[in-house]
């Protein structure tokens, strides 16, 4: 009886479909009769419901005012300790020397007028990078190396390749994420 049951439910639902669909039909019909064919057109916002899109004004630009930082020498916050684990932590040692590193490149950028880093600083940024293992930060600074029309000395750039081929045998090995 079960099927029965079922069956005959579907039969109710599609004739109950069948008396209301032509209501819906009429419905929608006399719905398009009542809208105006010459009806106005919606006036303009001047603001757009989120502000995107239009122009501030003079007051709204005033109130904004500058930065009091710029934004490159804003500092994260140090959240390494939530992630970083296990013998990818820094030591105190290594946290210092990279924290003098960044202060000196901080140093440079807010020097009058601009001091860029030259091939001393790249030597000095490449040894403490080899010197902590950080195979990714070496990569990075000898790719941006170039951009800043820094061009390494044989033996710097031999120093690097060599690095990154023990780095990448010993990332394999390891079962690294090279």
């Amino acid at each position: 009886t079960r099927p029965r049951v079922r069956f005959s439910m579907a039969m109710r639902a599609v004739s109950a479909l069948g008396r209301v669909a032509p209501m819906l039909g009429r419905q929608t019909a006399t719905a398009r009769a009542v809208v105006p064919t010459s009806a106005a057109a919606a006036a303009v916002p001047t603001r757009t419901w989120f502000g995107f899109g239009m122009p501030k004004d003079p007051a709204e630009i005033a109130a904004e005012g500058q930065p009091d930082k710029a934004v490159w020498s804003l500092e994260p916050d140090d959240d390494t300790g939530d992630f970083v684990v296990g013998p990818d932590a820094w030591g105190a040692e290594e946290r210092f020397d990279r924290e003098s590193l960044a202060k000196e490149v901080h140093a440079m950028a807010a020097s009058d007028p601009q001091v860029t880093p030259d091939h001393a600083f790249y030597a000095k940024m490449f040894d403490l990078l080899i010197k902590y293992d950080d195979w990714r930060g070496v990569k990075a600074a000898r790719d941006i190396g170039p951009e800043g029309d820094i061009e390494f000395s044989p033996e710097l750039q031999e120093k690097i390749d060599v690095y990154l081929t023990e780095a990448e045998k010993r990332s394999y090995h390891e079962g690294g994420n090279w």
